[in-house]
């Protein structure tokens, strides 16, 4: 018989004290589980979900990239006449023209923080605040900044081959096709964490990308050619660095 509150065992008079010598060992492995069992306890309790501050809502860097953009907009808008497409092609547009023959390679940076008027600069941010705070927590600042920066990079590269192949002379900004990248970033997370990570779930996140890409070609004066090649430099950056996380947790020498 075993007393589970002392971890011993407890003989009959009929037998041996040492329990055939077996007696020790026995209650050793007894005494083993129960610090394993405590241990169990204590990650348990220590994981308790606690009241969320607005840390836990908003993430740094990804809240940093909807400020800095807010705040480029306002100053645009306060220090120019009206945010026309000259303006904006005179202060870092994309625009082909003027990195072929003037080699201002720096507008494939710029392009991503200007906008052409407040709901394109609404309907972007509230896009990336949302989407692009689930992915920063996902996959971490890091990779998260090279997620966003190289789909927006790319999306320029598409948007600018696109239009030189066909010879058309227009200037795209907007911060859409880093954010498109984003999308595509979590829509791969999401599906191959077997459709569903925190609140988001596969079906979502494929309607959302279908849907933004129908607008798109649906409307006028959308990039879609940016859109298309952000969407998918997304899924491929994060191919490359995201890696899904293992079920199991150790903690303590415990599997949980």
């Amino acid at each position: 018989i075993v007393d589970t509150l002392n971890n011993k065992l407890i003989l009959y008079e009929d037998q041996t004290g040492s329990f055939l010598g077996l007696r020790g060992d026995i209650e050793t492995i007894l005494q083993s589980r129960t610090k394993e069992m405590e241990n169990v306890s204590y990650y348990l309790k220590k994981k308790k979900p606690t009241k969320k501050s607005v840390k836990d809502y908003f993430t740094k860097y990804n809240t940093l990239l909807v400020i800095i953009n807010v705040l480029i907009f306002l100053w645009m808008d306060v220090k120019g006449p009206s945010i026309s497409a000259r303006y904006l092609m005179n202060h870092g547009a994309l625009y082909w023209p003027a990195m072929v023959r003037f080699q201002e390679y720096y507008r494939i940076i710029t392009y991503m923080f200007l906008h052409s008027g407040f709901e394109h600069l609404a309907n972007n941010m509230i896009v990336l605040l949302f989407v692009g705070d689930n992915l920063e927590r996902e996959v971490g600042k890091w990779k998260y900044l090279i997620i966003y920066f190289g789909s927006g990079v790319i999306a320029g590269i598409a948007s600018l081959s696109y239009n030189i192949l066909k010879g058309d002379i227009v200037m795209s900004v907007g911060a859409s096709g880093a954010i498109f990248g984003i999308v595509g970033a979590m829509a791969y997370i999401v599906i191959i964490n077997k459709g569903q990570l925190e609140d988001l779930s596969a079906r979502q996140m494929i309607f959302f990308v279908v849907l933004s890409l129908y607008g798109g070609l649906t409307s006028q004066g959308v990039d879609n050619a940016a859109h298309v090649g952000g969407l998918i430099a997304g899924i491929i950056i994060t191919a490359i660095l995201y890696k899904r996380p293992n079920k199991g947790h150790k903690e303590g020498g415990i599997e949980l």
